[in-house]
């Protein structure tokens, strides 16, 4: 819902420089959609307004009233983050939906979480937890979380399955769908062994059969 007009007139307020200005906008201006139809692929859609999803909320990354970016746990700088997001409200009048943010702390004393959760009157987060269905942890992930992106592939080719298709089909949709799933994955996290074992049979066994069956050794490796 952001103003891209209003967002430019922001940034150049805020006295940063053209050029770069120029580069933030050109990274929220050229972003465009597509949407998956039973497989399908809809024509390129060009954005008019709004922001990537996923765009992060930027921290000061020096010091701003004698508080650091290094300071996250103190109540005075969370009170600054959030009269940023008043006066963002005031000026473009987009409001922060608090029942729908989260708020995660680490190593925080129980006085200082109270004082920070009152201020941002944010729900507070458990871990683990799913950002653009990647799970986050502080931990390394166990199998059981990659199991959530073996139980994604595996419901896709279900559904693929019920479709009467040919050979070249099935390998091309599993070239457009399902990899594309484990290729998001693998952007953010690297795949234990045992989890791209599991995805290549799901995958291999549709391809050959088109089911989800286990079946055969394939002809061909």
């Amino acid at each position: 819902m952001v103003d891209w007009r209003a967002l430019e007139t922001i940034l150049n307020e805020i006295d940063l420089p053209t050029k770069f200005v120029c580069w933030i906008m050109l990274v929220v201006s050229t972003v465009s959609y597509r949407f998956n139809v039973n497989g399908e692929y809809s024509k390129i859609m060009k954005a008019n307004r709004g922001v990537r999803q996923g765009s992060h909320i930027p921290l000061p990354v020096c010091d701003y009233n004698g508080i650091s970016s290094k300071s996250i746990g103190d109540p005075r700088l969370v009170k600054i983050i959030m009269d940023v997001f008043n006066n963002f409200t005031k000026a473009t009048g987009l409001t922060l939906n608090a029942t729908k943010s989260s708020i995660y702390f680490g190593g925080v004393e129980d006085t200082i979480k109270t004082q920070i959760l009152q201020k941002t009157l944010f729900n507070e987060g458990l871990l683990p937890f799913k950002y653009l269905g990647i799970p986050l942890t502080t931990k390394r992930l166990s199998i059981t979380h990659y199991m959530i992106l073996v139980d994604k592939i595996m419901e896709r080719v279900k559904h693929l399955s019920t479709m009467l298709l040919r050979y070249v089909g099935r390998l091309e949709l599993l070239k457009s769908i399902t990899s594309a799933i484990a290729n998001y994955w693998l952007q953010c996290l690297p795949l234990p062994k045992f989890v791209i074992k599991n995805i290549n049979t799901i995958c291999r066994t549709f391809l050959w059969t088109g089911g989800v069956e286990p079946s055969n050794i394939s002809p061909i490796a």
